[in-house]
C-alpha cells in the first residue's frame, strides 16, 4: 500500500484494535495468474508475541482449496468521507477522499482439526455476542453448530506484516482542518462524521 509518511500508522495495538472495530475484511491470493478475493468476518487472536486472524470460508467456495501455505494480503477499511476543495483555504486546491485502512499481509494454514475449528467458531460469536442484550451461546447449540461445520472450512494467518494508513488531513495547516471538521460534521454521507472525529482526534 502506497503510504506517505504522514498517513502512516504504525502502531501495532491501535491496528490491532482498528481490525477489531472493522473486523469485516476481504481476503486476497492469487492462483496462478488470477487474482481471487472473498469477503469474510475475522478475528484476532494473540499467542504471546505471535499474532494471527482466524476465519472460515464456505466450504463451497472454491478459494479455500488453492491458499493452503500460500502468502495472501487481508485489506480492512475504516471510516471514509469526500472531502470537498471548497473546504479549504486557498483557491488552488481539488476534492480528496480522507480514509482509514489496514492491510495484513500473512500465511494462510487451513485449520483440519474439528476441535480447533469449534473453538474459533465460539471466539468469533463470543467477541461479537458480548454487547448483545440477550446473547447467543455457541454452547447451547453444540450439535446443531457441529453439523454445520461440515459446510465450511477454517483457517488461520499468520501475520507477518501491518501497514496502516490514516489518511485524516494531516497535511493540512490547522485552519483548514478545522474548516474541514466543520464541513464533514454538516454531511450524512459515507462516513463524514467518524472521520471529522478522527481529524479532530489528531489535531489534539
Amino acid at each position: 500500500m502506497y503510504i506517505p509518511n504522514h498517513f502512516k500508522q504504525e502502531d501495532i495495538p491501535v491496528l490491532l484494535e482498528f481490525i477489531r472495530k472493522n473486523s469485516f475484511g476481504i481476503l486476497f491470493s492469487n492462483y496462478g495468474e488470477v487474482p481471487e478475493a472473498t469477503h469474510l468476518p475475522f478475528h484476532v487472536k494473540q499467542e504471546g508475541e505471535n499474532i494471527m486472524l482466524t476465519g472460515h470460508f464456505a466450504k463451497a467456495n472454491p478459494h479455500w482449496k488453492t491458499v493452503n501455505g500460500k502468502d495472501v494480503l487481508v485489506v480492512f477499511s475504516g471510516p471514509h468521507a469526500y472531502v470537498s476543495a471548497s473546504w479549504y483555504e486557498g483557491k488552488n486546491n481539488v476534492p480528496t477522499w480522507n480514509y482509514t485502512a489496514v492491510h495484513v499481509y500473512g500465511q494462510l494454514e487451513i485449520v483440519e482439526d474439528k476441535g480447533e475449528l469449534l473453538s474459533m467458531l465460539a471466539e468469533l460469536s463470543q467477541f461479537h455476542e458480548k454487547e448483545m442484550e440477550h446473547s447467543w451461546n455457541i454452547e447451547q447449540r453444540t450439535e446443531y453448530v457441529h453439523q454445520l461445520t461440515t459446510g465450511i472450512v477454517g483457517f488461520k494467518i499468520h501475520i507477518m506484516k501491518l501497514e496502516g494508513k490514516w489518511k485524516i488531513s494531516q497535511n493540512k495547516p490547522e485552519q483548514e482542518r478545522r474548516n474541514i471538521i466543520q464541513g464533514l460534521r454538516a454531511q450524512s454521507r459515507y462516513d463524514s462524521r467518524e472521520v471529522a472525529d478522527l481529524i479532530e482526534r489528531i489535531k489534539k
